[in-house]
């Protein structure tokens, strides 16, 4: 059976891959991964962007964290979650690049499909962006979430 780890292990790695064909010079900050925030840059050199990814499952819309598809001896199990991309931009400058940069996330996902060894596969949905704004911290903020079915025999 491939639990989570797994899953969150080959989501992660598509999006490094796909996010990194995108926009090379944009540092992605993972869950639980020493980052550095870029630096606050003098007026000659602002602060350059960056995105935090970061994955949640559940709960199901039938109740739970997971609901039981089929019966018998190997029972399929569905989970569902989200991928989220938070893009930071430097706050005062331009709602079009944090934008663009948004767009380029969403697409890494957009209506992928992870197949893994002796388990269902990962489906990914359609994404959609919120506009958080300012953070109050210097940055701007827009939310890129994909919304994913992940499908477990167990």
């Amino acid at each position: 059976m491939i639990g989570v780890d797994d899953a969150r292990a080959a989501i992660e790695s598509l999006f490094k891959m796909g996010f990194a064909s995108a926009r090379p010079t944009v540092p992605i900050r993972f869950t639980n991964v020493e980052f550095q925030v870029p630096p606050v840059g003098g007026s000659e050199q602002p602060r350059q962007p960056w995105v935090a990814f970061d994955i949640s499952e559940g709960p199901d819309p039938e109740g739970g964290r997971s609901s039981q598809k089929t019966v018998g001896q190997v029972a399929l199990f569905a989970y569902i979650g989200e991928a989220r991309t938070s893009v930071f931009v430097a706050a005062k400058t331009d709602a079009v690049t944090a934008w663009a940069i948004a767009s380029d996330a969403a697409g890494v996902l957009r209506r992928q499909q992870i197949e893994l060894g002796g388990s269902g596969p990962i489906r990914f949905g359609d994404p959609y962006g919120l506009e958080l704004g300012p953070d109050g911290a210097g940055w701007f903020q827009v939310l890129v979430v994909t919304p994913f079915r992940r499908s477990v025999f167990n």
